[in-house]
């Protein structure tokens, strides 16, 4: 899953409880983009280690 796919995630209202609290699952996903973002960015400088093109 990519950093992109968590921003575009979409929850459905429940209809017979009040669900999870809004601000929770907001701060949990930018804690997983967060992640995910510095994750790309590691696998892309090891990705260029590999092929010679090193990055600063």
């Amino acid at each position: 899953m990519s950093a992109d796919q968590v921003i575009n995630q979409k929850f459905s209202p429940t209809k017979f409880r009040e669900g999870y609290d809004q601000d929770e699952v907001d701060d949990f996903l930018q804690k997983i983009i967060a992640g995910l973002r510095q994750w790309d960015a590691e696998n892309e400088q090891l990705r260029a280690r590999i092929s010679g093109n090193v990055i600063p």
